[in-house]
């Protein structure tokens, strides 16, 4: 088992074993800030794991993505509302890459925001095609539109996540 995941378990298995608290709650707080340096601990040891700073800001733009499309679709038709909620995402996403997951690439920005467009032009093509191809599948067994719309946005961004982090890693920041 490696050496984190050995050091997360006992860190919460200290957590978890400590004894009861008093009647004014003081053990409590020990716990808790116990949990709170734990946490601190993992988060500062993922940070320097190029996959984990690519899930979270990968993340974060997701959820830009995903929370932009609500107001957008009831402007304009779903596959535009989509698309625009993408291009949100990319925007997001090539600032937060560039910046903190990928830093130490030697290409200059015209090269990677080339590269990046280009990338995820492709996972917005599956993101789009997933989407819409759910949306119709859901509604046409009586899912009701905003439950069949969520789903297969969220749905159609996790097929696209894939592409775009391979292509990334491979092509945009290398």
């Amino acid at each position: 088992m490696p050496l984190r995941v050995t050091g997360l378990i006992r860190g919460l298995l200290q957590i978890f074993s400590s004894p009861p608290a008093d009647a004014m709650g003081r053990q409590r707080l020990g716990i808790v800030a116990q949990a709170r340096v734990l946490v601190a601990d993992a988060l500062h040891r993922g940070s320097q794991d190029v996959r984990f700073r690519f899930l979270v800001a990968g993340g974060f733009a997701t959820m830009i993505n995903w929370l932009v499309r609500f107001p957008l679709d009831l402007v304009m038709p779903f596959a535009a509302a989509v698309t625009l909620a993408t291009v949100t995402h990319m925007m997001c996403a090539f600032v937060l890459y560039r910046t903190w997951v990928f830093p130490g690439s030697s290409r200059g920005t015209f090269e990677q925001l080339r590269d990046f467009v280009l990338v995820n032009l492709i996972g917005m093509s599956i993101t789009i095609a997933v989407a819409i191809a759910l949306c119709e599948c859901f509604v046409s067994v009586d899912l009701a539109y905003s439950i069949a719309a969520a789903t297969a946005h969220m749905l159609g961004i996790a097929a696209g996540a894939v592409a775009t982090y391979l292509g990334h890693g491979r092509v945009t920041f290398r």
